[in-house]
């Protein structure tokens, strides 16, 4: 009798570190896409007033004062993709603490890393110190968020569907606008640098400049000029 691989004592662990290691990975990769896309950088604030516009500094999530949004939306979709990822990297074995494990690893290394790159440069007053416990206390509610309507649709719970179906479409929303809004950075009044191609739109209205009423409009960034 030929035993297969999935047969044997140590497949399952195997398929279910699998399942987890993708989660973590996916969580980051496609939650942070948009941030990813638009070059990671820190953007200046007053609240770390030692980043200037020559620095590069490089962060894993969103973080900003303009960016309260962004956080949320970003560590949400993370937390979202986790499970089914999980479950299809795994063949559909992998229990749901799988999925959750790798979206902890995933986005919880990521706000780790972003928290130890800004924590030392924020600035010695409240307001500043206000804001990075406020974008940090987001991310770990977009997580949590995340992994639950993330395991309430794998696992098709009557009752949950449409709540977080609705969530999900919400957030997968603005995920979609910020990425195809990525190439334009929004005005920001403390900081003229963008980590961005600079357009000079501000987020809020640049979607206008991309859908036009007749129609789907590509616009280039750098002139305002139709493709």
């Amino acid at each position: 009798m030929t035993i297969h691989a999935d047969d044997r004592p140590h497949g399952h662990l195997y398929r279910q570190l699998l399942g987890g290691l993708s989660a973590g990975l996916a969580a980051w990769l496609i939650g942070a896409l948009p941030w990813i896309v638009d070059g990671l950088l820190l953007p200046i604030s007053s609240a770390w007033p030692s980043v200037t516009a020559s620095d590069e500094v490089r962060v894993a999530l969103p973080f900003g004062e303009y960016q309260l949004t962004g956080i949320l939306v970003t560590t949400f979709i993370g937390g979202a993709v986790a499970s089914p990822v999980a479950r299809l990297a795994s063949r559909r074995t992998a229990p749901a603490w799988v999925g959750v494990l790798g979206a902890l690893f995933g986005l919880g290394g990521a706000l780790v890393h972003t928290l130890l790159v800004v924590l030392p440069l924020v600035a010695d007053r409240a307001e500043a110190q206000m804001l990075a416990t406020a974008l940090a206390l987001l991310a770990g509610a977009g997580i949590v968020l995340g992994l639950f309507v993330g395991a309430g649709l794998v696992r098709r719970m009557a009752w949950w569907s449409p709540l977080g179906g609705a969530l999900l479409a919400a957030m997968l929303t603005s995920w979609i606008v910020d990425l195809l809004n990525q190439s334009c950075q929004p005005e920001v009044l403390t900081s003229p640098r963008s980590t961005g191609t600079p357009c000079g739109w501000s987020r809020s209205c640049s979607l206008r400049h991309c859908f036009g009423s007749a129609g789907v409009q590509l616009v280039e960034c750098s002139g305002g000029r139709p493709w």
